[in-house]
């Protein structure tokens, strides 16, 4: 956290701003413009360092413009053929220009036109990572899921990500991290080769997806006194936050558009041991109401239910869509299913209110 300034300090800074000739301000950053080919593409970047206009980078062919991403920094972080299929992809950055955060990365595949894969959001990490993780066909894309930033106490500093991995599935790269129960293992020693809080979180998180809370909490008792207290004290938490791990895009993966309005929980809302999603959606553009419905694996596919709830959409200051009802936590019964509190702001105050799934 930034401390304020004194007023000696902001003083002065005024004073130099008002003193500062009127020909400084108005000038405009310098661009300076760079391109490069990937495919039958071509790449322009215009970049203006932190100032304004924001940084874009420009997906054109023939004199057409197909794409474009624009942020504080932008970036070009590869070009490859990473679905297989002999065409390559092309995967952007934009950078928002805080102290750790924030990147969002949109993958294009090169036909003609273009087809976007992915937009990804990553917080502080910089970048995608190509893999492949088993050993077949499209390439998977390895990013990172800050959800415990600063939690529990942490500092940024004491802080770790999750793995996030993106899997080629029905034409386009979606969250698909809970298939690589290995991976993420593998993942968890590494970052907490060394213990550090945010390196054992990861791993007692790890083992609670991949292995269940048994055996995180298991695991937990053998760690040194201070961190076995910390972890007794937020392990339910950080096991109710971690409800939609890797179920991010189970809707997207049941038909809906990538780019929807969405937020969930995950839960047994079906039988004890038996994951499933609950989620209200609203695709973008759309004018009516969002809808509660329940994603659940079928095989290797995701599948939506009916609609059990729909509630409208309002809209905030800067005119997004905003949700008045969502999924916010699990209440897990004696028989091992879960109910769901819901919070529901419709009436302009907010209530949250039990409800059980069927």
């Amino acid at each position: 956290m930034t401390r304020p300034r004194t007023p000696l300090l902001l003083a002065s800074a005024l004073g130099l701003l008002l003193a500062a000739p009127a020909a400084a301000q108005t000038t405009p950053a310098p661009v300076k413009v760079s391109s490069q080919t990937c495919g039958a593409y071509t790449l322009t970047l215009r970049e203006n360092g932190f100032g304004d206009p924001l940084d874009r980078v420009t997906l054109s062919r023939g004199g057409v413009t197909h794409a474009t991403v624009e942020d504080t920094m932008v970036s070009v972080d590869g070009c490859r053929d990473l679905t297989g299929d002999g065409i390559p992809e092309v995967l952007l950055a934009g950078f928002s220009g805080g102290a750790h955060c924030c990147f969002t990365h949109t993958l294009y595949s090169l036909t003609s036109p273009p087809r976007r894969l992915l937009t990804a959001f990553s917080a502080h990490s910089s970048t995608l990572e190509a893999r492949q993780l088993d050993g077949r066909g499209p390439l998977e894309l390895v990013g990172a899921d800050w959800r415990f930033a600063y939690g529990y106490g942490m500092s940024f500093a004491e802080s770790a990500p999750l793995p996030v991995v993106y899997s080629f599935l029905n034409g386009q790269y979606v969250e698909n991290t809970r298939a690589f129960p290995g991976f993420m293992q593998t993942y968890a020693r590494g970052m907490n080769a060394d213990p550090f809080s945010g390196g054992v979180l990861v791993e007692y998180a790890t083992r609670a997806v991949t292995q269940g809370a048994a055996s995180a909490d298991t695991w937990a008792a053998t760690q040194p006194a201070p961190l076995r207290a910390w972890l007794a004290n937020y392990g339910p938490d950080v096991r109710q936050d971690l409800s939609d791990f890797g179920m991010w895009d189970w809707p997207t993966r049941a038909g809906n558009h990538p780019d929807s309005l969405r937020s969930g929980v995950g839960g047994a809302f079906t039988a004890p041991g038996t994951r499933a999603y609950l989620a209200v959606t609203q695709p973008p553009g759309a004018t009516g109401a969002a809808t509660l419905r329940l994603f659940q694996p079928r095989g290797a596919d995701i599948t939506a239910g009916p609609a059990l709830l729909t509630v409208p959409v309002t809209r905030d200051a800067y005119g997004q869509p905003t949700l008045t009802v969502w999924p916010a936590v699990t209440v897990r019964r004696a028989g091992g299913r879960d109910d769901v509190l819901l919070r529901d702001a419709r009436s302009g105050s907010v209530r949250y209110a039990a409800y059980r799934v069927g």
